[in-house]
């Protein structure tokens, strides 16, 4: 699956480099769904936000870099895993902030996301960045718990030829 992931941004002009987080936090979280499953590169086991009646509107998920990197691309993969997509809420409308490693805002961008477990890319372009944090703004309503799922939270940095 990691393999697959990745594939999807080779494709971008340059080479794709991906940038690990060394760290992962939500604002909440149910046991078994932590914020780390998040960015552990696989799509098998997936984020959940603690039930709320928005559904997960307003919950996020802060991810922090060992050494401030460029931030070209990042792929998110919206929903829980597979069989239970339906379930949790799915992020309709995210909000990115770039943070540095002084705590400054670099930079702040809204996104649309598709209502769909693939694995959708979003262009950036923020040097020097320790933090990303991911804040849900809207959701497809899920027939569950009421709380929102993130699959995946993929980040690259583009090194050109």
């Amino acid at each position: 699956e990691r393999q697959k992931l990745f594939g999807e941004v080779q494709a971008l002009n340059g080479k794709a480099v991906l940038v690990y987080p060394s760290s992962a936090v939500a604002t909440s979280q149910v046991p078994g769904h932590t914020a780390t499953d998040a960015i552990n590169l696989t799509s098998d086991i997936s984020w959940y936000s603690a039930p709320s009646p928005s559904g997960g509107v307003g919950q996020g998920i802060t991810v922090a870099f060992p050494t401030p990197t460029p931030i070209d691309r990042i792929g998110v993969i919206p929903g829980a895993y597979q069989a239970a997509f339906d379930v949790e809420s799915r992020p309709f409308g995210i909000k990115l902030t770039f943070i540095d490693p002084t705590g400054k805002t670099l930079a702040t961008d809204e996104y649309k996301l598709g209502d769909s477990a693939s694995f959708q890319p979003i262009p950036e372009k923020v040097t020097n960045v320790s933090k990303v944090v991911i804040q849900v703004l809207a959701v497809y309503r899920g027939a569950g718990d009421n709380g929102v799922a993130i699959a995946s939270l993929q980040f690259f940095r583009i090194e050109k030829p």
